[in-house]
């Protein structure tokens, strides 16, 4: 028997087999036919976020039946068959998206299912449950499932890890096509929204673990998101209204600060690196900044600037702002200006001859650089009260798609839409050029040091390459995202790095031994083996899952 949180329906089966589905009408409870097992029932589940059924049976057999689905002339719907290993699945739990499912038996090692990709078969066995499982049980706020053995012991497994994805903590919560994200500089806090529409929010702990913070319903979609630097403030673009929302207050949701100068549609927007500047910018170029004060933004803008021209890019550091213009069929301009000064100059420190698609400048704001659709890169250092071209320029000779700074402002990294990456040092006047990706490049971030970068690619493929100066790059890949990858960050400490993917997930990747010896714990559920310690590790190394607490 399953009843839906409601109470509108039930869902029963019987000894003979049978799935019925029952609701309620004038007073009446009417039941229809689901489907047919071959064998006595032991088990159903109502999935809400699919609108679905799950059941399974003493035969082995299990059917998700999509409710939305009929047969001819309106008869049973069209059940996916499944069948499980070795025993029936007496036990079952789905994940809050409906996307994965665990089943277990009564004696035999719990199986994972994935239901968003309708695979018949188990995509994995936690075949570390070595006793029978007694109980199986769901946490709300992450996917993640835990089993209580037969011998006393817990054990918490990811349902999003599988086989291709086992170097990340995958967040599964979107049900549809993810549209922006954002990392805290702090790397504690981490937003996102897409086209289900809520604002997820999840905190990060020190070891690249997320749990959700908050999930906020805003009346109108969020397309575009920024976040504050210690993970307090976020704000979301929503047409000609920015949304604000202070993530340490229990009712954040119900309590947002709405800004309405803007009347057009708003198109970026981003927090200073000190937190103390909010800076957006809408479609026909004009660009506002507002002041943060201890209850939120300032409710009136401390500077307008109208440009003239749509905004292509937006960047802001501790102490400035610039913004380059992408205007069709004229050069296109990158203007700069203090953040304090509320009625200085913002002229253009340089143009491009077509429009400005990336911008990237160091968190003390000495230094600027800037990319374009057509394949130019300008860099500039802050001289005498503005920015000024330096030599350290470059064409990549396609479309420039993003740009990277390395902390200490020495070296750029520059992605192209056809895959190229360039790293132009300071200290070397011939930049380093190597193809990355088959397709445009989506992402770039330096890892704490100018000879570690890590790519994102529409090809799908996540790359974390090691830049010596005597060889040609090295790559390890970081598996996982089944489509093509859409944005990349990195926290300023290099603690996580965090993917999104057309696959409707996001991907935090622990970039810390500590963080990963973590990972390696959740996953494998145990220490590692004499055998495997010589045969996987190159030195001593502290146990995955640290001493017995």
């Amino acid at each position: 028997l399953a009843v839906d949180l409601g109470g509108h329906r039930i869902v029963t089966g019987d000894v003979d087999g049978d799935v019925l589905h029952w609701k309620q009408a004038r007073g009446r409870w009417t039941g229809r036919m689901l489907a047919n097992h071959g064998d006595e029932v032991v088990q159903v589940q109502i999935v809400a976020e699919r609108d679905a059924v799950i059941s399974t049976a003493a035969d082995r057999s299990i059917k998700l039946i999509e409710l939305s689905t009929r047969g001819k002339k309106g008869g049973q719907p069209f059940p996916m068959m499944m069948t499980a290993s070795d025993e029936a699945a007496l036990q079952v739990v789905v994940d809050a998206a409906g996307r994965r499912m665990v089943t277990v038996g009564s004696s035999a090692a719990p199986e994972l299912w994935d239901l968003g990709a309708r695979r018949g078969e188990p995509i994995a066995r936690f075949a570390e449950q070595r006793t029978p499982v007694q109980v199986l049980a769901l946490a709300q706020s992450q996917a993640l499932v835990v089993t209580a053995g037969e011998d006393g012991s817990l054990r918490a497994w990811d349902m999003m890890v599988d086989g291709g994805s086992a170097g990340a903590r995958v967040i599964g919560d979107h049900k549809a096509a993810i549209d922006a994200f954002a990392l805290a500089r702090s790397g504690s806090t981490l937003v996102s929204t897409g086209r289900d529409g809520p604002v997820r929010v999840w905190k990060i702990d020190e070891h690249g673990a997320p749990d959700r913070l908050a999930v906020l319903s805003p009346r109108r979609p969020i397309h575009r998101l920024a976040i504050s630097a210690d993970g307090r403030w976020i704000a979301g673009s929503a047409e000609n209204l920015v949304h604000v929302w202070d993530t340490r207050l229990r009712d954040a949701e119900s309590r947002s600060i709405d800004l309405s100068d803007h009347d057009e549609e708003v198109t970026h927007l981003a927090f200073s690196s000190s937190g103390e500047w909010l800076v957006t910018a809408d479609q026909k170029g004009v660009v506002l900044t507002w002041q943060m004060a201890a209850g939120g933004p300032l409710p009136a803008p401390s500077r307008r600037v109208e440009l003239g021209a749509q905004v292509g890019a937006l960047v802001v550091s501790r102490e400035r702002v610039a913004v380059g213009t992408a205007a069709s069929g004229q050069k296109s301009h990158v203007h700069a200006w203090a953040l304090v000064d509320a009625a200085g100059a913002a002229g253009a420190v340089w143009k491009h001859s077509l429009p400005v698609s990336a911008l990237v400048m160091h968190e003390d704001g000495t230094r600027l650089a800037s990319g374009s659709a057509d394949g130019s890169v300008t860099v500039g250092a802050w001289r005498q009260g503005r920015f000024e071209r330096t030599d350290n320029n470059y064409n990549l000779a396609e479309h420039i798609e993003v740009l990277a700074m390395s902390p200490d402002g020495g070296s750029l990294a520059v992605g192209g839409s056809l895959g190229a990456v360039a790293v132009l040092s300071a200290s070397s006047p011939d930049p380093r050029r190597f193809k990355a990706h088959e397709g445009p490049v989506r992402g770039l971030a330096f890892v704490g040091a100018a000879d570690q970068l890590l790519s994102a690619g529409q090809d799908g493929a996540l790359h974390w390459w090691q830049l010596t100066e005597v060889a040609e790059p090295r790559s390890m890949a970081l598996t996982g995202h089944t489509g093509a990858i859409l944005g990349l960050g990195v926290d300023a400490g290099a603690q996580v790095a965090v993917s999104v993917g057309a696959d409707q997930t996001l991907r935090v990747w622990p970039l810390t031994t500590q963080g990963l010896l973590r990972l390696s714990c959740q996953i494998a559920g145990r220490d590692l083996s004499t055998d495997e310690r010589d045969r996987l590790l190159s030195g001593p190394a502290p146990p995955l899952c640290g001493p017995p607490r």
